[in-house]
């Protein structure tokens, strides 16, 4: 995988980019140095060898050089400057849209790496997927004129979608991205490709069956298919070396696991029934077994790439068409929200407390850790309440980055060690917020859930504290139904006391607690009369409530597909729509899937 570092302050790196004079061509135009940045590849001669003289000798001289990333004084547009095959400057003009799509503008180059493909127009457009949320436009102009013809570009497809702010933190992301995509485009090509070539190899059957019809010897109709697998083989070489990369090396599998699975069992199955009707065929007429096994092996090498060539699923540029499950619960702009934050402004967290505080939780848990490390700090520092919050929510993210979600045994000891190092630096913070604010209830709820899993007692005293001021936080109640759960420090009988001595509006413990029996390998605990009667319950309890949390309306409307309560579930999937939770849907599988599935079966339209 390819990744990305600035180089900016290290010395000599603007000499080691090189092209000043595009460089200084876009600052007269108004544009920006930002940064420049190396790309790290982790077998530059492996990746040359790819490549004929003189251009691997130019490829191993010349992966490392930076390239200079400008941008405007707005900070919505990023162009790449670099150097490219020949002495060539690459250009690419970028600006991501609010919407997730990514709006990009290069300059013509007159060759690439391979004589066969000359002025690379059909590569560089290969990753142009206006349907899947990535635009781009190829022209041979000078730098200046690109950067109009980019502006064009820009208001031509953005429609009712805006800009949005860009840092170097979140461009090195997005870079990484649309290179993923890059290649994943590659190799879809690729499969089209030899998916028309494929089928040549279903021919072969075809070819049998008819010579038997005819009385065709057997060895006229293998000889006859080998001349013409040999010549189209020999002329798709070229073609083959440059965009079938799994050629040498297989790609797994992209999309939706069931029905991929499904699609590498169907060319199992495919591969099987022709295996065994050419040896069938062959070995009945006569044919000897080394002419008889020679057709079958080239047939099936064709058979099995219709059969991975089906199972390329064509890849969405990630951001657009695929939503980040802790994105989705902000709304419309999410996308936008967190790329501000990104950008360093604090401001955009702020002002959504304030325009829906009953969404704090949500606002601070999924922006604050988006903020740079410098920013929260700052804001933490100048002693307001809302930024220490939101730099506990930043500690608390960056402590399970550095453990991971897996079990403990996968956990390495520099990522234990910088979990509990990050987790007293939460505790620190909320302590300091219930300083600030001896009333709130938030601090004590917050280091509940904190040593919800490491210190059930502790848990216990935070969670007395935050309920002895709010006595229906409902974070308090979730992260000491967690401690009491079987799976870390108490019993089901433990967890249900407690979900059933909750207050009114926190009937989402019920569910909480259902959904961990479900977890632990109740498959159909959900099938049980009397789960789906306090089920039941609970629902028309909580929807009379004044509980406007996503959060639990979330876990109802999971919980009530799982029992199959098709009425209600409609009616928690509506109040929803699109802004689901990870948690709980990510229990189902991929959380956009597993929802668009519940709403199709509770007759809803989808979401997106």
């Amino acid at each position: 995988m390819l990744t990305y570092h600035d180089v900016t302050a290290e010395p000599g790196s603007a000499g080691r980019a090189g092209r000043e004079h595009e460089v200084e061509a876009l600052r007269a135009a108004g544009l920006e140095v930002l940064a420049r940045l190396q790309c790290e590849l982790p077998d530059i001669a492996g990746a040359a060898a790819g490549y004929d003289e003189p251009d691997a000798s130019w490829f191993r001289e010349n992966a490392m050089r930076p390239s200079t990333l400008l941008s405007d004084p707005e900070r919505t547009l990023l162009v790449e400057v670099s150097e490219w095959f020949g002495g060539e400057a690459s250009l690419r003009f970028r600006t991501e849209l609010d919407d997730g799509s990514l709006v990009e503008t290069l300059r013509k180059l007159a060759r690439g790496p391979f004589e066969v493909d000359p002025g690379l127009p059909f590569d560089m457009l290969r990753s142009h997927t206006p349907e899947t949320g990535r635009s781009i436009e190829v022209h041979a102009l000078e730098p200046a004129a690109l950067l109009a013809a980019h502006r064009a570009h820009l208001a031509r497809v953005a429609g009712r979608a805006r800009p949005i702010l860009h840092g170097l933190e979140s461009h090195i992301p997005l870079l990484e991205r649309a290179m993923q995509h890059d290649i994943a485009c590659r190799r879809v090509s690729g499969a089209r490709g030899m998916l028309a070539i494929g089928w040549l190899g279903l021919s072969g059957m075809l070819a049998l069956i008819v010579s038997g019809l005819l009385d065709v010897p057997y060895r006229y109709v293998a000889v006859g298919e080998a001349v013409l697998i040999g010549t189209l083989l020999f002329g798709a070489m070229p073609f083959v070396r440059l965009v079938y990369p799994w050629v040498k090396r297989a790609a797994p599998f992209r999309g939706r696991p069931p029905r991929n699975a499904g699609i590498a069992g169907a060319s199992l199955a495919l591969v099987a029934v022709v295996a065994l009707s050419l040896l069938g065929l062959g070995l009945a007429r006569g044919a000897g077994w080394l002419e008889t096994g020679a057709l079958a092996a080239g047939t099936l090498w064709f058979v099995g790439s219709v059969g991975r060539a089906v199972g390329e699923v064509v890849s969405d540029f990630e951001g657009s068409t695929r939503i980040d499950p802790t994105l989705a619960i902000l709304g419309e702009g999410a996308q936008r929200m967190v790329a501000e934050a990104r950008a360093g402004r604090r401001d955009v967290v702020v002002s959504r407390l304030a325009e829906v505080p009953h969404e704090r939780t949500i606002t601070l848990s999924t922006l604050a850790p988006c903020l740079p490390d410098a920013v929260v700090e700052a804001w933490a520092a100048s002693d307001d309440y809302d930024g220490v919050i939101a730099l506990g929510y930043a500690q608390l993210d960056r402590a399970w980055r550095a453990r991971g979600s897996g079990y403990a045994d996968t956990v390495t000891e520099e990522g234990a060690q910088r979990f509990q190092t990050h987790l007293r630096r939460a505790l620190e913070v909320f302590a300091r917020a219930a300083e600030l604010r001896p009333d709130a209830a938030e601090p004590h709820a917050l280091a509940c859930q904190t040593l919800a899993a490491v210190d059930p007692e502790a848990a216990e005293r935070a969670f007395r504290a935050a309920t002895e001021r709010d006595p229906t936080d409902e974070m308090a109640w979730i992260s000491m139904l967690s401690a009491r759960c079987a799976k870390w420090f108490g019993s089901d009988d433990a967890m249900f006391a407690l979900a059933r001595s909750a207050p009114p509006g926190l009937e989402m413990l019920i569910v909480r607690a259902h959904l961990e029996i479900w977890l632990a390998g109740g498959e159909h605990h959900f099938d049980d009369p009397a789960v789906r009667r306090e089920l039941a319950t609970a629902w028309t309890a909580f929807r009379d409530s004044d509980n406007r949390s996503l959060h639990a309306w979330n876990h109802f409307a999971f919980a009530l597909c799982l029992a199959e309560m098709e009425l209600p579930a409609r009616e928690a999937l509506e109040h929803i729509w699109a802004r689901f939770d990870e948690i709980p849907w990510s229990w189902y599988g991929e959380p956009r899937e597993a929802l668009a599935e519940c709403r199709e079966w509770a007759g809803l339209p989808p979401a997106w």
